[in-house]
């Protein structure tokens, strides 16, 4: 994205977290951006995913937990998605522009609706969302009408996706693991939890803190990560605490509060803090070591 893409980037991501707006709001705000990439940040998710096909395994797998990039090039193997549907999805983003400008910015636009063909056949498949019909878009941008489904309360897989992320974020284990692969052949562990907590997430408005606090307040959070005679084999069940890694951005900020040393970083003022850095390819021997993400993928196993 160049510094200056990914910094506007990162800076609107933490604004949106600080203010503790709405989630549905602000992927909204995400999916839909246009502009320039210089000066408005969610612009730059475009200039990170190029193709339409980038965008639908990317959108689908970060904010619906469907991973379709099976179904580019056949039917899904353990679920019901076909090349209709990965090809009906990709057809929202099928018009996107990127126009160069200066110091390497861009500028982000749609264009229109334009049809999508599956390459094999060459055929033409609609826009639509998944599980749903095709969809008049000769006017306007049709990433409105795809953030609009796509975020409502009634969609059956994006507050399931955040209530499972949100478990995962302070567990270590989502009660659907992998986190992001929410398919019928991939059952909850506990799946009246998992349906109460997306509950709270659509009743709260998506709100991320109300959500967050009411996870930390539980019971099973408070659990000791000290294995007894009961729970000792539990790996999916959350009778116990179970230890996870710290991130190497916090571990290197936990190293340095404990030795009173602060790192520093080429470029950012003293006392910058590993988790506030918003440039993943800032040289550091230490976050390189201990495992920093490349942020090339939605899936948080990097």
């Amino acid at each position: 994205l160049g510094e200056r893409g990914a910094f506007e980037l990162h800076r609107w991501l933490k604004q949106q977290v600080a203010v503790n707006r709405p989630y549905n709001a602000w992927v909204r705000d995400l999916l839909t951006a246009s502009g320039n990439s210089g000066q408005h940040g969610p612009v730059n998710f475009y200039r990170a995913l190029k193709s339409p096909e980038e965008l639908t395994r990317a959108v689908s797998q970060a904010f619906l937990g469907i991973r379709l990039e099976c179904a580019q090039c056949h039917h899904h193997p353990f679920e019901r998605w076909s090349q209709d549907d990965f090809y009906g999805l990709a057809g929202f983003f099928s018009g996107l522009e990127r126009k160069p400008l200066e110091a390497g910015r861009e500028l982000v636009y749609h264009a229109g609706y334009r049809e999508m063909k599956i390459p094999i056949f060459n055929r033409v498949v609609p826009a639509h969302v998944l599980d749903g019909p095709p969809l008049d878009l000769t006017s306007g941008d049709p990433r409105e009408r795809l953030a609009q489904w796509l975020t409502e309360p009634s969609n059956p897989w994006f507050a399931r996706l955040l209530a499972n992320r949100l478990w995962k974020q302070f567990f270590s284990r989502g009660i659907v693991e992998p986190e992001d692969d929410l398919r019928s052949t991939n059952p909850a562990t506990n799946e009246p939890l998992l349906a109460y907590l997306t509950e709270q997430v659509i009743e709260s408005g998506f709100d991320v803190r109300a959500v967050t606090r009411q996870i930390l307040a539980s019971r099973t959070y408070q659990t000791s990560s000290i294995p007894n005679s009961t729970n000792r084999d539990d790996e999916q069940n959350f009778s116990r605490y179970y230890v996870k890694r710290l991130p190497a951005e916090v571990l290197l900020d936990a190293v340095s509060a404990v030795t009173g040393t602060s790192e520093s970083f080429d470029g950012f003022p003293p006392g910058t803090r590993a988790i506030e850095l918003w440039d993943n390819r800032l040289p550091s021997y230490f976050l390189e070591i201990f495992g920093r993400p490349a942020r090339t993928s939605p899936c948080e196993c990097g």
